[in-house]
């Protein structure tokens, strides 16, 4: 069915067709590349496990890496976990047999093996390939442009980025806000779309530099640490930079990160 209108706003995720008309010849230099760890975990009850002293959601460092733990009840019984593993890429096709074959429950308690401390211990005892949950990750490079006079790109399909700080789904419904603001001001729709599309590119590029900062840190922090003298050093590390975070505005509470307010975006175009 063919329809018409008078301008797109592709939304179509991280392997965006739109993104394609956007980009043209250049498309696939753009595309969506993996990010090299796939995501493995599970559901577990809390009463099932020794969360003794932690309190979910929380980052469990360890010299094999990192893994999130975060309720998804309002009694925080029920929770779930993620770890990230490093593997090579695969088809889809053979990401569902990688995890039904129970053979990335074996290579995520082969790298895991070492930690024998509660609640991990735990999650990895209970992991079958039937309540295996996996993530595959794909994140975008930094695109040259996000529009042309007509179109114009939001969300995965602008910049997806690795989920590691939880931002992918947010900086979407952020993009649709202050595009909704734009397209809803009479003096920026008297500026015409091409203007529009720019002022939103221009300020939500801001905005995504910081999040990639964040994003990328994140990923590098929650690396496994084999050597455990350097584990010990960035387990110091850890500690002190956590604590000066908390101190001053609270972890990742600062006003460029989750006290944002696109609402108070500039939209004179």
């Amino acid at each position: 069915m063919l329809t018409t209108g008078d301008i797109l706003l592709g939304l179509d995720g991280i392997h965006s067709r739109v993104r394609r008309h956007v980009l043209g010849d250049q498309a696939n230099t753009f595309s969506a590349k993996y990010t090299g760890h796939v995501a493995l975990g599970s559901a577990i009850q809390r009463s099932a496990s020794d969360f003794t002293g932690i309190a979910p959601p929380a980052f469990l460092y360890t010299p094999a890496g990192t893994i999130l733990s975060f309720p998804t009840d309002p009694s925080g019984e029920n929770l779930q976990w993620v770890a990230f593993l490093p593997t090579p890429e695969r088809e889809r096709k053979a990401w569902d047999e990688y995890r039904a074959s129970g053979q990335a429950i074996t290579d995520l308690k082969d790298a895991w093996k070492d930690i024998k401390s509660e609640p991990i211990k735990s999650m990895m005892d209970t992991l079958t390939p039937d309540n295996l949950l996996l993530w595959a990750p794909y994140a975008t490079p930094d695109l040259p442009t996000w529009h042309t006079n007509r179109v114009c790109l939001l969300g995965d399909a602008a910049h997806a980025i690795s989920p590691s700080a939880g931002q992918g789904t947010a900086q979407a419904l952020e993009d649709v806000g202050l595009m909704a603001r734009l397209l809803g001001s009479k003096s920026a729709m008297e500026k015409g779309f091409p203007a529009i599309f720019a002022h939103y590119e221009r300020v939500r590029r801001k905005r995504l530099e910081e999040i990639r900062k964040i994003t990328d840190g994140s990923v590098r922090s929650r690396a496994a640490t084999p050597n455990y003298g350097i584990w010990w050093l960035k387990k110091l590390g850890l500690r002190l930079g956590l604590s000066a975070m908390n101190a001053l505005s609270g972890f990742m509470r600062g006003p460029s990160f989750l006290t944002y307010d696109v609402t108070k975006e500039n939209i004179e175009v």
